[in-house]
């Protein structure tokens, strides 16, 4: 509030870091609820009902690009809240729309983790330029922009790899066979 009475520029970078705070204390308010429910049948969520109308804002919000996905026949179903996946699926989304060119695919399908737990996995991929070995690296941390020509406050794909994490999850980074960056989900 203060910042917002100031006004100006230094009322500006108090708003944008209290904001910036508020976000942080949220994420940690989630990682400790996705804790205490983990490993609880509580929260089923279908994965279609909340792909359909995100992929269709996503179109219809960036109408320059070509968004393609392809999702197995059978309904997948993710252990955990519905808005953690919206969540997780709509920071992939805004980062491809951001840096791809012209198109985003998106796929999801089943699989197992090493134990034989069943789990699904969802591929984020755009046909920008892509991330160095080195950017791969550094782009889970907390903070960290790749790149300062776009809006962001590099917490996106840090907030990615702690809910998945929390979820007992796998994030991986890599290039795309498109050639822009490609971003996998393995989830319960």
């Amino acid at each position: 509030n203060e910042g917002q009475a100031l006004g100006g520029k230094k009322g500006a970078v108090i708003t944008e870091q209290a904001d910036a705070m508020q976000e942080q204390i949220q994420r940690y308010l989630q990682r400790a609820r996705i804790g205490a429910q983990r490993g609880s049948v509580v929260y089923r969520a279908p994965i279609s009902p909340i792909l359909a109308p995100t992929l269709r804002a996503f179109q219809k919000l960036n109408p320059d690009k070509k968004f393609e996905f392809d999702l197995p026949r059978d309904e997948i179903v993710f252990a955990g809240e519905g808005e953690d996946f919206q969540e997780l699926i709509g920071i992939l989304l805004d980062n491809a729309a951001k840096w791809g060119r012209s198109r985003i695919e998106l796929k999801a399908g089943r699989t197992r983790s090493p134990s034989g737990a069943a789990m699904f996995s969802v591929e984020v991929s755009d046909d920008g330029k892509g991330l160095t070995p080195q950017q791969i690296a550094a782009g889970i941390k907390r903070g960290r922009r790749m790149d300062e020509t776009k809006p962001g406050n590099g917490l996106g794909l840090a907030i990615v790899s702690d809910t998945v994490r929390e979820y007992g999850g796998e994030l991986k980074l890599g290039r795309a066979a498109l050639g822009g960056l490609s971003v996998w989900l393995t989830l319960p």
